[in-house]
């Protein structure tokens, strides 16, 4: 379905309206994640001005982690804004375990609104929930994931768009969008929005990029640098979908006999491919085992390669409870004792 014929009166909606013509049809019901902040007040307000072309139902979740004084206050008015425009709003109060580092903090305030985002679409029967990353969050973690080491699927950065559960995406139709071009779309509409104040903490990585490496080098070496971070991760991730694919074809013509807890392949199959493909492969196999990644290293889906050689190593213990054993010109793969 094309939206491009309706009337669109900035970049953001112009944006917008754009991602939604790559859908066969316009999801019926949008979850959009709402914060307060300027980036997803302005995503609401876009998807408000395409609403009626597209036909959909607008529902807003705002999840407060009560990590703030002011988190209940944003809560409050997001769900105030909402009334203002008669849309329905879930507010959702999810405990963060204060005990962790700063970093570990995040990461499980993250996985908090992942499964707020879950639960309230299954239960408002939305397929999409929109998500208003813009093209800095897409340059700043480029950077952080270069800067703590990472290969081609860490320069690939945040997708635009990937599956949170059976039935469900996250979706991100903002993300080739500049974070100053929401807050001159919002400035436009004469719409206010909260500040996060823990943005400026620098004793965040992300909030040292954001604000004190990313500045340097668009000053002291490429004023583009925020594009040229996105175009890296735009080609990344077209190459990594490309080695991802012919992976999981491969796949299908390599392995021997496959059981939940044991995978054995021939070698000799694996001889024509490229040791890129051959590390992908594994990764996609552990992938589709279900057997655990984490702990799993650049060096470890090396040595599988190696095993994968006659003059590599016979046999490897892996993180997580993983074995492999080569006999024969069989390379034996073996889950942690759960599956077995």
């Amino acid at each position: 379905m094309s939206l491009l014929g309706s009337t669109v009166n900035s970049s953001v909606v112009r944006t917008l309206t754009a991602a939604l013509d790559g859908w066969p049809s316009p999801p019926r019901v949008w979850l959009i994640a709402v914060s307060g902040g300027a980036d997803s007040v302005a995503l609401l307000h876009a998807c408000r001005e395409v609403q009626s072309v597209a036909s959909s139902h607008l529902h807003v979740l705002h999840v407060d982690h009560q990590l703030r004084e002011e988190s209940a206050t944003d809560a409050a008015w997001v769900a105030e804004l909402c009334a203002k425009y008669d849309l329905p709003c879930t507010i959702e109060r999810a405990a963060t375990d204060l005990r962790q580092t700063s970093e570990g903090l995040e990461e499980a305030a993250r996985e908090l609104r992942l499964a707020s985002y879950e639960r309230v679409a299954r239960n408002i029967g939305a397929e999409v929930v929109l998500l208003a990353h813009t093209a800095d969050d897409q340059a700043e973690t480029v950077l952080h994931h270069m800067t703590r080491g990472t290969g081609l699927r860490g320069l690939a950065g945040i997708p635009l768009s990937r599956p949170l559960a059976d039935g469900i995406q996250l979706w991100r139709p903002l993300l080739t969008m500049r974070r100053s071009a929401l807050r001159d779309y919002l400035k436009g509409l004469g719409q206010e929005f909260r500040e996060d104040h823990s943005n400026r903490d620098e004793s965040l990585t992300r909030n040292r990029l954001r604000h004190t490496v990313l500045p340097l080098l668009e000053k002291a070496c490429n004023p583009q640098v925020i594009e040229a971070l996105c175009r890296l991760a735009e080609q990344a991730n077209e190459t990594q979908a490309w080695l991802k694919d012919e992976a999981q074809r491969g796949l299908t013509h390599v392995i021997l006999d496959r059981t939940p807890e044991q995978v054995r392949f021939h070698c000799e199959a694996l001889a024509p491919w490229a040791p890129v493909l051959i590390r992908e492969c594994f990764v996609q196999l552990w992938t589709e085992q279900g057997w655990p990644r984490q702990g799993m290293t650049a060096a470890h889906w090396r040595s599988l390669y190696e095993m994968t050689q006659e003059w590599g190593p016979a046999a490897r213990d892996l993180p997580g409870g993983c074995t492999a054993r080569r006999r024969a010109g069989l390379l034996m793969l073996t889950g942690p004792a759960k599956f077995r």
